[in-house]
């Protein structure tokens, strides 16, 4: 059964931890720009949450893609950052905003679950993040959930 980072929204505090890990993980350097995990809040209602790469069943992103720099392999929508142009079409057409464009090295970056092992989930000191397993249902509900607030939101794609 497929696996896929879960948010509890009832449970974040916006500490923005999970963007710290991610991006030492991943590049060595504690930097939310380089985060493969966007947090969001709205100060007004104390709202945060925490946005990663669904694994779309039929990724909008890959089919974009004008240098096959995406592929989803196994379930996994991956970026080989050495076929990237930095055009940002993938982060465009992402219906959820969780493709991030890394400015110094000029390419498109995403989560790609930490090998099975995500950090963010490992180090969420609330435990609004977790890794599980999950059914077309719930994937479906958090997709809506995601498009939703981006709609009220209008959290940018670049």
């Amino acid at each position: 059964m497929k696996k896929m980072i879960v948010f509890d929204p009832t449970r974040c505090t916006g500490c923005k931890t999970c963007e710290m890990v991610c991006s030492f993980k991943n590049d060595h350097i504690f930097s939310r720009s380089r985060a493969r995990i966007r947090n969001f809040r709205d100060l007004n209602q104390s709202f945060f949450v925490s946005l990663t790469c669904l694994q779309c069943e039929d990724p909008p992103c890959v089919k974009i893609c004008p240098t096959m720099a995406l592929s989803k392999e196994n379930g996994l929508v991956r970026i080989e950052s050495s076929r990237c142009i930095g055009c940002k079409m993938c982060m465009l057409t992402c219906p959820f905003s969780a493709i991030s464009f890394d400015q110094d090295r000029g390419f498109a970056i995403k989560c790609e679950l930490c090998d099975d092992d995500p950090e963010c989930v490992a180090f969420c000191p609330s435990g609004a993040l977790q890794y599980r397993e999950i059914d077309t249902a719930m994937v479906e509900k958090q997709g809506i959930f995601f498009r939703k607030l981006k709609e009220v939101y209008l959290w940018p794609n670049i």
